[in-house]
């Protein structure tokens, strides 16, 4: 699951049962820059979209799930996470997915939504590394797993987040409750933003793959 520049994609995209693409651009683009980040975004999805579906981009209307996830009626399941400067768009066949970045620098009281979200075997781990660089990389590995999970099941983040638990270690591992079917369904994969030439660094995130759609 390597990432893709989205600034130029094909005219025509396909994706084989199973497989899960991954799309990625940074500001500006080519849309408009007096689109906001959000706006931009959505274009991103859109676009992309429309070149697996044959739709032109403004005639795809987006339904979205009680919880706010997006969805359409087709045989992909799709996700969108932004920050900062960069967007990445996961799409899947036969497959669920969420995806989750996150810029490394931002202000974050991780303290406090360590304490607020995290299963007691994450606190445990946190409260272990001593170097606060450590610390604060350790905590965007399992920050974006959990959120991608999440963004894949189609929960609500606030009442699911802290019953999943994230053991980031050489590979991530899951440990999720019952609601988010048998742990041998999910795969979890960081991504790698080193070599895209990005402006801002220190970006981080982690897709989310479901196996259970046929």
């Amino acid at each position: 699951m390597s990432l893709q520049s989205a600034v130029q994609p094909p005219s025509t995209l396909s994706i084989q049962p199973g497989e899960v693409h991954l799309w990625w651009a940074a500001w500006p683009f080519l849309f408009p820059s007096s689109a906001g980040t959000k706006g931009k975004s959505h274009l991103l999805l859109a676009t992309v979209l429309s070149r697996y579906l044959g739709v032109p981009a403004e005639e795809l209307t987006l339904d979205v799930t009680a919880s706010g996830r997006p969805f359409l009626d087709c045989n992909l399941d799709f996700n969108l996470s932004h920050t900062r400067e960069l967007a990445v768009v996961a799409v899947g066949r036969g497959v669920g997915v969420g995806v989750d970045i996150e810029w490394l620098a931002r202000e974050i009281s991780m303290e406090r939504l360590v304490q607020r979200f995290f299963a007691p075997s994450e606190k445990e781990r946190f409260l272990q590394l001593l170097d606060e660089e450590a610390r604060r990389e350790w905590f965007f590995r399992v920050w974006t797993a959990k959120e991608a999970v999440i963004k894949c099941a189609g929960e609500s983040l606030a009442m699911q987040i802290g019953r999943v638990a994230i053991q980031a270690n050489q590979e991530l591992s899951l440990e999720a409750p019952e609601s988010l079917g048998p742990v041998g369904q999910w795969v979890l994969a960081r991504l790698d933003f080193s070599g895209l030439g990005l402006k801002g660094k220190g970006y981080g995130g982690t897709v989310a793959v479901r196996k259970v759609f046929q």
